[in-house]
């Protein structure tokens, strides 16, 4: 039997299951959620009409009801089904039929809206993944859980997120040891060089004082040398005035 919800005028199939003594129908609106009662009508049973063969979709999900109403609430529990399940680009297909039938439908809108958000989310976090902006790509892949934290595709994305989060984390360790090495490099050349620098000063020193050394000894054999020619002299002029002396006395004894 098909009704109509009296909220937000959504024509949906119902399959009684239990009618009251005022032959009414408790029902529930798939998409307001809106729970009224109708009363039941009965099918007719004088005159059968063969039902036309409903051909299945290409997606191989059941056929779709004839009527207006019915085929409308089917789309909808398809867009609904195959949102829990992840399937956005079928999702996406059933509800372009939907919006053909009712393009104005402030929830179907909604519902565009959502997939929307869902494919640009995705698009974006696998666009950041790929370039490796791990950190935008985050609040995309978790506005996604949010949405549907089972979704195949979407926990699919969330461990490839993990893993690039794993990996950069590998390569900024990586990196740290490589510059810790560098590090360690640097001062080890840095304090060679130091000692380098030392040992040549030392050697300067060394050299120097053995510069000095070298020097005050020349200056000594130069004193030396000159006191040896000063004593020279000296004793040359004492032996000068000595021998002067013989001869003097000599003459002096002659004389007399």
């Amino acid at each position: 039997m098909n009704v109509k919800c009296p909220n937000c005028r959504f024509k949906f199939d119902v399959n009684p299951t239990e009618v009251d003594e005022q032959n009414e129908v408790n029902c529930t609106c798939p998409r307001c959620g809106k729970s009224f009662t109708t009363q039941y009508v009965a099918p007719a049973v004088n005159h059968p009409v063969e039902e036309p063969v409903q051909q299945p979709s290409s997606s191989g999900d059941q056929p779709m009801p004839s009527s207006s109403g019915g085929q409308e609430a089917d789309l909808y529990f398809a867009v609904m089904k195959r949102m829990k399940e992840g399937q956005y680009e079928e999702a996406g297909a059933y509800l372009s039929k939907l919006l053909e039938l009712n393009p104005n439908d402030p929830i179907y809108l909604n519902i565009k809206d959502q997939l929307d958000s869902i494919k640009q989310s995705y698009l974006l976090a696998t666009r950041f993944i790929q370039s490796g902006d791990l950190n935008s790509a985050v609040p995309h892949v978790n506005r996604l859980l949010e949405i549907n934290p089972y979704d195949p595709m979407i926990v699919s994305l969330k461990n490839s997120l993990l893993q690039a989060q794993q990996q950069e984390m590998l390569r900024q360790e990586e990196l740290r040891r490589q510059e810790e090495e560098l590090r360690r490099q640097e001062e080890e050349r840095r304090r060679e060089e130091e000692r380098i620098k030392e040992e040549e000063r030392k050697i300067e020193e060394r050299k120097k004082e053995e510069e000095r050394r070298i020097e005050e000894l020349k200056q000594e054999e130069e004193r030396k040398r000159k006191k040896a020619q000063v004593n020279s002299k000296i004793i040359g002029g004492v032996i000068l005035v000595i021998c002067l002396i013989i001869i003097f006395a000599i003459i002096f004894s002659m004389l007399s």
